[in-house]
């Protein structure tokens, strides 16, 4: 199904045109949530992916950012590419659909589209939506991406992975459910710093049992040469992590 939509993709863009005064009648139209109208412009020759307006959207982009469902799924089967990323910040749809937690967009792109967005392309931070999810402290959102098949260690720019950001924002219920997908603890970043490192970064000892528990080394060093301990300020911390055996 994707080959067929990247062939009639590939059709349209041997004979674009780039008629201004049809460009603004589709994007009023997809503004303005008219679906006859959009079908009826969208299945000529007009350019689908073609950046239009301040916001530098194009016309998918603009009909999620209204909530016209309809009109997304209909510009896609015109052979809009569900995957354009916006220029500035490498967003698709989806990441864009996930940081403004709009939930329908979301389930729309990944479960009634053809073809569907991906869920694992990164953006220009080399975030995906995962990231953004976790991010957001959605749960709803995070377990739609999961079901999904989105990559659960994925680093982004900086070695993060979505656990990483979970204990950065001190939210176990996120962390757990990670961990219980499968999350690895045991992942450095690009500091050399585990969740772990983190955890005790942030005195939360309820993360540093949970990490703990899940098999995160309490003696391993990162790049400043530093165990987890010695960035906690909380004695009680100090001394759960100085009692934990060291991990062949």
């Amino acid at each position: 199904m994707e080959e067929r939509a990247t062939a009639f993709r590939q059709r349209k863009l041997s004979s674009l045109v780039y008629d201004d005064d049809e460009v603004e009648e589709l994007w009023a139209a997809v503004d303005s949530g008219n679906f006859g109208q959009v079908r009826k412009l969208s299945r000529g020759e007009l350019e689908l992916d073609r950046v239009y307006g301040d916001r530098a959207f194009n016309f998918l982009w603009q009909a999620g950012f209204k909530n016209h469902l309809d009109i997304v799924r209909e510009l896609i089967r015109a052979g809009a590419d569900v995957n354009w990323r916006q220029p500035s910040t490498g967003d698709t749809l989806l990441m864009f659909a996930v940081k403004m937690q709009k939930e329908e967009l979301v389930c729309t792109l990944l479960e009634e589209c053809d073809p569907p967005s991906d869920v694992n392309l990164p953006n220009s931070c080399f975030e995906i939506p995962l990231h953004a999810a976790v991010d957001a402290g959605n749960v709803d959102l995070m377990q739609i991406l999961l079901q999904s098949r989105a990559k659960i260690n994925f680093k982004n720019v900086d070695g993060d992975t979505p656990l990483h950001y979970a204990v950065k924002h001190d939210n176990k219920e996120i962390a757990s459910i990670l961990l219980d997908s499968g999350c690895r603890s045991d992942i450095a970043n690009d500091k050399g710093q585990t969740c772990l490192h983190l955890a005790a970064m942030g005195n939360n000892m309820d993360l540093v049992q949970l990490l703990v528990k899940a098999g995160c080394d309490a003696n391993a060093r990162d790049k400043a040469k530093k165990f987890p301990q010695d960035y906690a300020t909380d004695q009680a911390i100090v001394d759960y992590l100085d009692m934990q055996p060291a991990m062949d």
